[in-house]
């Protein structure tokens, strides 16, 4: 189409109008950027939360606070640092009575507080080891946690904080033989898959007594030797009671699968 001009005539003056440059300039104010074409000037994804940087820290601190990385706890609470109380367990379902060890782990800047039922526990950020302390519920009852992260925290840091696993007490507080602290041979965790509870050469000559408990869900086995026993059958603890040693082979804990991460066990020995 040919260009025609135009004429205005405005405030006693005349102005020319090139028709070309209004076509050209409606035509792309109508039809924008090229399809497909990327705009200038703009990011070509979406920002990041602030978060998410915390979120990867905390991702951090909570490696830090669990004897397994892998392991996926719910009763682990990690997160950025914010003021917040958590409580584990319910009156339903309380945590047992029994010893806990608390890890507290933090990164990014500044440090938070954590108080429980056997005081407070400070973890300075960036630090690799956990903070940690010891306290022993007297008595069944939910375990109340609280996080006060400092100024900086508040805006740069991120934490994680772990209890003993309940089912972990449970099998130590059913031994009938309190370890000493002392035996090397007294030992306890959580089964993540088959265990060796005690090596046979580690006994050494001579009879022993050799006390297990399990506790928690699932089945799982104790064999040594030709024998099998059962130590946990869904959620009942078989009371074993003590096994008079004389030499029978390793002494080897099976989880069934429902068992595996979700059972424990507690060995203690003691000789005649």
């Amino acid at each position: 189409m040919r260009a025609r001009i135009g004429t205005v005539v405005r405030m006693g003056r005349v102005v020319r109008i090139s028709a070309v440059v209004l076509v050209l300039a409606l035509g792309a104010a109508a039809c924008g950027p090229e399809a497909g074409a990327r705009p200038q000037g703009r990011p070509t994804t979406p920002a990041a939360s602030p978060d998410a940087g915390r979120e990867a820290l905390a991702a951090q601190a909570r490696v830090l606070v669990l004897d397994r990385p892998a392991d996926r706890r719910p009763d682990v609470l990690s997160g950025p640092a914010v003021q917040l109380t958590q409580t584990f367990g319910s009156a339903a379902e309380p945590y047992p009575a029994g010893v806990y060890d608390v890890r507290v782990a933090c990164l990014g800047t500044g440090s938070v507080t954590v108080s429980h039922p056997g005081g407070e526990t400070v973890a300075k950020c960036g630090d690799k080891t956990p903070a940690a302390a010891t306290f022993t519920m007297r008595k069944t009852a939910p375990i109340a946690v609280t996080v006060t992260p400092d100024d900086a925290a508040l805006l740069h840091g991120a934490y994680a904080v772990s209890l003993t696993d309940p089912v972990l007490v449970r099998a130590r507080a059913a031994l009938s033989l309190p370890p000493s602290g002392r035996n090397p041979l007294d030992r306890s965790g959580v089964l993540f898959g088959r265990t060796v509870l005690v090596r046979e050469k580690d006994l050494g000559t001579g009879s022993v007594y050799v006390d297990i408990r399990c506790a928690g869900t699932g089945r799982v086995m104790i064999r040594f030797g030709d024998t099998d026993d059962v130590c946990l059958n869904g959620r009942t603890t078989i009371a074993m009671g003590m096994l008079l040693w004389k030499g029978q082979g390793d002494l080897v804990a099976v989880p069934d699968a429902e068992a595996t991460g979700a059972a424990a066990y507690a060995v203690a020995v003691q000789r005649p």
